[in-house]
């Protein structure tokens, strides 16, 4: 029965949605890929979905995501043809935009500021916490820095404003073995960094850009800022720390996406052969 509901999936990908045509090797439950807005077009048009589990945006099967991985749907795609790079401001193979483009994965989470926390690990003998209120008595700082995202857009001069992290992690005695950081968002995104570029000095826990408060689809009430990385390091919604002795991937990392991601390097797939798509991003809405 699964094999026939699985046969009229590829069917409906391949007609309804011009989808196909797939390849009789992507025909098994553990590697068929769906994009989410094939996933949303599905959802409620047949009772194939009894068979499968809605989480965070993803259709899953026997625990298996089964969306189309990001990686190898953007990878098809040209480079933009960018000659001119701002005096070195501009990343190679990225478009300038004024605008800030929303690009999320799963559901828009909403808070009760009075139970929000962040919590950090490994950075001692006890996990820290604190509470929303607690980060808006730290000291209050702004960063205004270039912003660059994997999908090839980069934002010139934003401004965000927040806790500084060598303000946060002020005092805090790091084991030295510990070099490497999870960075954990709700539903349970991560994404893992370096602790060399967690410290540098730009860095921010921010709540507010532009001298307003981060929308819910930004990040609201506080996303972390890394600028010198592409900016799906940048986790949104963020909720704590976990300082590692080992280097472990996070969600996009483990789905194709570069260990570091520089941008000034291209670090944008794990295979170097890979290419993102051009323009794609434009699609998107903004909220600023």
């Amino acid at each position: 029965m699964a094999s026939n509901l699985i046969t009229f999936t590829y069917s409906y990908l391949e007609q309804a949605e011009g989808f196909g045509p797939l390849t009789p090797g992507n025909r098994s439950i553990d590697t068929v890929l769906l994009p989410t807005d094939i996933v949303r077009k599905m959802r409620g048009r047949s009772k194939i979905f009894s068979l499968f589990h809605f989480e965070r945006g993803f259709l899953l099967f026997k625990k298996r995501v089964i969306e189309m991985n990001k990686a190898e749907r953007l990878k098809r795609s040209k480079d933009p043809q960018v000659t001119e790079r701002f005096d070195g401001r501009l990343p190679p193979g990225q478009v300038l935009t004024e605008k800030f483009p929303i690009l999320t994965v799963g559901e828009v989470p909403s808070y009760d500021l009075e139970q929000w926390d962040f919590q950090i690990a490994g950075a001692g003998d006890e996990t820290l916490r604190f509470s929303y209120q607690d980060f808006m008595e730290l000291p209050q700082s702004k960063v205004v820095c270039d912003i660059h995202c994997v999908t090839r857009w980069s934002k010139f001069d934003s401004e965000f404003e927040g806790v500084l992290l060598k303000d946060l992690l002020d005092g805090f005695e790091i084991p030295k073995d510990n070099r490497y950081v999870m960075v954990h968002g709700d539903y349970d995104y991560t994404a893992n960094i370096a602790l060399q570029d967690l410290l540098a000095k730009d860095v921010i826990l921010a709540h507010s850009y532009n001298g307003k408060p981060l929308t819910e689809k930004h990040g609201f009430p506080f996303r972390l800022v890394i600028p010198h990385l592409y900016f799906w390091k940048s986790v949104k919604w963020i909720r704590g720390f976990e300082f590692k002795e080992l280097d472990t991937p996070g969600f996009w990392e483990q789905n194709g996406f570069h260990n570091e991601g520089d941008p000034f390097k291209e670090q944008r797939f794990t295979d170097e052969s890979e290419v993102m798509e051009e323009g794609k991003w434009k699609e998107k809405d903004f909220d600023y």
